[in-house]
């Protein structure tokens, strides 16, 4: 099993997020390949550390107030005595981000396909 190491980040990382349901397929894509190559850094390992850097590449007018609601939701669950090693952090906010903007994408697809 790889050791844990606190070292630079390796691999191309995500382009940033915007919004852009076209894009949400490839920003996930992005952001999985990267996470997977940097799996064994403390930064990847430690579900609310994940989460935080996540959503420092979610930027724009159209996802600012979700990157706000989710990180003061981290915010309270760190304060309300969460563990930061729980992996319902990252789990949790994977799902919100899934549900606020892949899963319309999806509709929208089939929307202009009838």
């Amino acid at each position: 099993m790889p050791q844990a190491h606190q070292g630079k980040l390796v691999g191309e990382p995500p382009t940033i997020y915007n919004g852009d349901r076209k894009k949400t397929t490839l920003f996930i894509n992005e952001w999985e390949l990267y996470w997977a190559v940097n799996n064994d850094n403390t930064l990847m390992i430690n579900p609310y550390q994940r989460a935080m850097f996540f959503l420092t590449y979610i930027k724009g007018t159209q996802v600012n107030e979700w990157v706000m609601a989710v990180n003061q939701w981290l915010a309270r669950q760190i304060q309300g005595g969460i563990n930061t090693a729980d992996e319902q952090l990252w789990n949790k906010v994977a799902a919100s981000f899934t549900r606020r903007f892949a899963d319309s994408l999806a509709k929208e697809n089939a929307q202009s396909i009838l």
